[in-house]
Formats: C-alpha cells, structure tokens, sequence
C-alpha cells in the first residue's frame, strides 16, 4: 500500500507541471474577466466585491486543475503496465489540447467580444452553417487580439516546460512539504465538489446555464454545454406544441379582409449607416424618395433587443420580452397567432435553412403556413465561392392576398414575413458587382487601407439593401398592404472604444441601434385614413424590437392574454419610460428615453 501511495506522490510530482500549465492559463481567464466584469456588479464596484469574485474564480480553476492532475497522475503511476502507458499518454495529450483550446477560445473572446463561453455563444455556433463559419473567421483571421492570445500562451506554455526538465532533475516526492502540498490542493477541490457543484447544478437546470462570474472556465465549458443539452431538448419538446400554446380569450376587434401585412427583417444594419438616418453618403436613395413621397414613415428611436440574431429574433417573433420569466419557447409566436386570427403565414428567407441542430429561428419559420427558403443551401455549395445568394432573389417568391386566399378562403389576410440575408459578413459578398457604388477613398472616418475597405463593403451592402427593401415595397404599392421593416441587429464597425480592432456583433450604442420603416400604401389609406398620420405621429417613440409580436397584433386589432397597452408601441397608451434593458455577451445595458446609453455591467 505504501509503495503505491508512494509511486502516486511521485507522479504527482513528475506530472506538477500540468497543475502549474492549468492554474497560469486559467488565471489569466479569470482575471481578464474579472476585470472586464468588475466583478459582476457595476461599474463602481469595490475592490472588495471584485477581489472576492476573483477569488471565487481561482478556487474553482484550481479545483478543476487539481482534478485533471490528480487523474493523469493516477494513470501515470501505474504506466509501467502496458494497458495503462497508452491511457495515459491519451489523456496527457487530450488535457493538454482542451486546456489550451480552452484558453485560446476565451481568451478571444473576452478581447474581441468581452464575453465567455456562454449559452449565447452555443446557440450562435450550433446556428452557424459552414458558410457563415468559413465567413466569420476569414473575417477574424488577421484580429491582433488572435495573436496576443497565442504569444501569451507559448509563455506560459514555456514557463511550464522550463519547471518540466527542473522538477524532472529532482525528486521531492517523498518530503514533508509535497506532501502537505498535495493534501492543501485537496481543499479547493472539496469545497467546489461538496459546496459549489449542488448549487451550480440546481442554477443550470433551472435557467439552462451559468452566468456566476465567479466560475471557472472549466465549470463554464461543463455547466453550459450541460446547460445547453438539457435546453435543446426542451426546445426540441416545445417545438411540436408552440403552435397549440394558450392565448387566453382571442379576439380581433379590427377585422380587416384582404390585408397585405408585410414584415421585412433585414439583418446587421445599424442605423447610422442610412443617409435617411444621417449618414453623409447617399446609401438609400430609394428610401429617400418614399420618404419624401409621404407613405413611408422613419422611426427614430428604435433599439434591438440583442446584439445578434437569435438573441433578438426569439423575442421579435414570440411573446416573449425581455422581462419574461419564462424561456421564448414557451410563449406563442407571432406565426401561430396570426394564424389563429385568420391570417395565411407566408415566410420567405434568404437565410440558412438547415443545420446539424435545431435552429431557434427556423423553429419559428415553419409555424408559418408555408416557408420558402429560396436558397436551400447544401454544404457543398456553402463552399462554392462561385455561388451567390443575394436579397433579390427573395422577390420573385413574394405572395399577395389575392394569390394565397383563393385557395385558402378559410384565411381573411395575408401575413408575409421576408428575412433577408442583408449586411451579415463578409460584407462584399451581400451585394452584386453593380451596386459596388464606394469606394475605400469614399468613406467618411479614414482609419487604414483595410478598414477603409471593409467599411466602404459594409456602406455597399447598406446600398444594395435599399434597393431590395424598396422593390418589396413596391410589390405591394398597389395592395391594401402595411409593410415593416427593421434589423435584428446592427453592428460594431471599429467604433468600440474598448476594442478599437472589432468589427462584428458588440453591446455598444450604435449596434444596438436598428432602422425601422412603416409603410402605408395609398390603397390602405383608403380603408384606413387615420392610419398614416398615427405613424407618423408615433415615430419618435423610444421603442425596443421586443415588444413587436404584442405591438404588430395590437396594430391590426388582435387581442390575447398577454395584450398589455402600455407595451405595445404603436398603442396610444404605450408607456413611453418602459425600460429598454439589453443583456447578451455577459454584458448589461440601459436605453434611456431619450436613446442615451447607459453600461451597467
């Protein structure tokens, strides 16, 4: 017995350098998000509050390291056998993989997004076809931020190796000290199995993930992918019964036959980069001259509800509010109760339609009576780069009442919902050659040759988008029709002072900020005379994009039990100081009324 506690206590030694690796790369995770975080309370947080997280943090990451540690050595000192040698080299090799993996994954995306491994970030890279993922990184590939992370790593990685060749030269296995070390790295292991673990486990089933600041990167990586699983099943469940989920006493109290009603949800448009909004190059002049023809009305005060698609579009398209104690699965969704209220759903994307996991969004697309994905991709011709899929080919799919209710005479309206594909990176790959109208010169704010050109991609794509939207419009100028449209997000375009480099998704002002039109066409007008001048009359509202199921269903007289006025934002009782409250990337953010932001955490 001795002999082998002995052999164990040496190995433990001969294997310390994995410890040492595990607690520096850790380390530098929790203290980068500890800072960045101030430690999960506000900005002014004490250094207490912060040390006393951080703490937290480094108990666990020791925890964790001292399991990994202790396991490896277990498999080392019995190596000398033949069937645990390769079980040990195995998983040498695998620790270290996932290690540094882990290191170099978070440590990216604290400097380019501020953020961890998240629920969010699952939800986005499950929903991530190869087209997008072979687009995102050949957008990040030359990002500073990938380089630090990877200098800083091979630092640390040679600290360890230096402590490897020293401790192989000398064997303190059997003195008093490494003993007494072995048994002290014992008590963070004890605390996190027998105090943190229940309490993180009953936080995981409840809300699907953790978002303790005071855990480690291995409990993220654990807790959240089991976090992750336990909700996809649910989702998968909650899937199948979205459509027989219960709207109260429903009624529409503002019958309408033969209505049009058009929603166009454009993607990553921030709102400056519109000359309608103010931006000095000429990017939407056909928006300008429907503007100027008086049955477009601009709102000017709108924010999205998250910095990226499903975290918005989950609750664009369902009851769901920011505020809503329940997940957005278990609330109606805009599709299945328009249909209800005599409607045919028609949706028809430029989007992705399949993926190896559910994707939130096509979960909402088929609750529509039918779904037309006029680019079905296949993952070889997500590789193709001669292929193109651009917005226009959304148009020739675009229904009217007169073509659907015939057939359908059950149905009294049409609801169309167009997503398109809009300005999402890569940028030069959303419009045709012909609608390259900037060039990198033309750009307002100069900042280098590169950026200058992604910029004048983005400004090209904000162009083209304008002639898409207007076309749809115009489908319809001659219909009894009401056509919306706004982003799900914008984006940060090297505008974050925090992170000067980042062009992609963000929590700052500007990217939060969304375009959002209400079109009336003159036909409408007709049956509905005051309707224009009411929207006209509301476009300086502070609004935030959850609340629009509740607010479009208000907007044609549709009333369920979740109708509330006062969050309704066409409503004439719409409560003008409703918070507007965004939480995403493991950041917090306040909307004023007067479109201020304010960053609490």
């Amino acid at each position: 017995m001795r002999t082998k506690l002995n052999q164990y206590l040496s190995s433990l030694w001969q294997n310390s350098w994995l410890l040492l690796f595990s607690i520096l790369l850790q380390t530098i995770i929790v203290v980068q998000f500890t800072y960045i975080s101030k430690g999960g309370t506000s900005i002014d947080a004490s250094l207490i509050q912060i040390l006393i997280v951080g703490l937290k943090a480094f108990t666990r990451s020791v925890a964790w390291a001292v399991l990994f540690w202790g396991i490896i050595a277990y498999f080392g000192s019995k190596k000398e056998h033949s069937v645990f040698k390769p079980i040990y080299t195995i998983l040498l090799y695998l620790f270290l993989f996932f290690q540094s993996f882990l290191f170099l994954g978070e440590s990216f995306l604290l400097a380019r997004y501020q953020t961890v491994y998240s629920h969010e970030i699952i939800s986005i890279l499950t929903g991530t076809n190869p087209r997008e993922a072979n687009e995102f990184f050949q957008n990040v590939i030359s990002d500073s931020s990938i380089l630090w992370s990877f200098l800083v790593y091979i630092f640390i990685l040679l600290i360890s190796l230096i402590y490897r060749k020293w401790s192989n030269r000398r064997d303190f296995s059997t003195s008093i000290l490494w003993k007494g070390f072995v048994l002290l790295s014992l008590i963070p292991f004890l605390l996190t199995l027998c105090y943190s673990t229940p309490r993180t486990y009953k936080k995981v089933l409840s809300a699907s993930h953790t978002h303790d600041y005071s855990v480690a990167p291995f409990d993220r990586v654990f807790w959240n992918t089991f976090g992750y699983i336990h909700d996809y099943n649910k989702k998968k469940e909650a899937a199948e019964a979205m459509a027989s989920l219960d709207l109260g006493d429903l009624k529409v109290v503002k019958p309408f036959k033969g209505l049009n009603l058009v929603v166009i949800i454009g993607e990553t448009l921030r709102r400056d980069y519109l000359h309608c909004y103010g931006y000095p190059l000429n990017t939407t002049p056909k928006l300008d001259s429907l503007l100027l023809g008086g049955n477009l009305v601009k709102f000017n005060n709108v924010v999205s509800s998250a910095p990226n698609t499903i975290g918005s579009l989950t609750k664009v398209l369902t009851f769901k509010t920011f505020d809503g104690a329940k997940k957005w699965y278990e609330y109606p969704s805009l599709c299945s109760t328009f249909s209800k209220a005599g409607y045919w759903e028609q949706w028809t994307s430029n989007q992705e339609s399949t993926g190896e996991f559910i994707q939130d969004i096509n979960i909402l697309a088929v609750q529509a009576d039918e779904t037309d994905f006029v680019n079905d991709r296949s993952i070889d011709a997500e590789h193709n780069e001669h292929l193109t899929y651009f917005d226009e080919d959304v148009l020739p799919a675009l229904k009217t009442d007169d073509e659907v209710l015939a057939n359908h005479r059950e149905k009294k309206n049409l609801l169309q919902i167009v997503h398109l594909i809009g300005s999402h990176p890569i940028y030069k790959k959303r419009f045709p050659k012909s609608y390259a109208k900037f060039k990198a010169q033309d750009v307002p704010i100069h900042r280098s040759a590169h950026k200058d050109q992604m910029v004048a991609d983005y400004v090209n794509s904000v162009y083209y988008n304008d002639y898409v939207v207007s076309e749809i419009i115009k489908h319809y100028e001659k219909e009894e029709a009401i056509v919306i449209y706004f982003s799900d997000h914008g984006e940060v375009i090297y505008d974050d002072p925090r992170n000067p480099e980042l062009c992609d998704h963000g929590m700052t002002k500007e990217a939060l900020r969304v375009p959002f039109f209400v079109y009336i066409s003159p036909t409408m007008q007709s049956q509905a005379p005051m309707l224009l001048e009411r929207m006209k009359a509301l476009q300086d509202r502070p609004i935030m994009t959850d609340a629009f199921t509740r607010s479009l269903a208000e907007l044609v007289g549709i009333q369920t039990k979740f109708s509330n006025p006062q969050v309704e934002f066409f409503s004439e009782q719409y409560d003008e100081s409703r918070p507007r409250v965004i939480e995403n990337f493991s950041q917090k953010v306040v909307f004023t009324q007067d479109d201020n932001l304010l960053r609490t955490k």
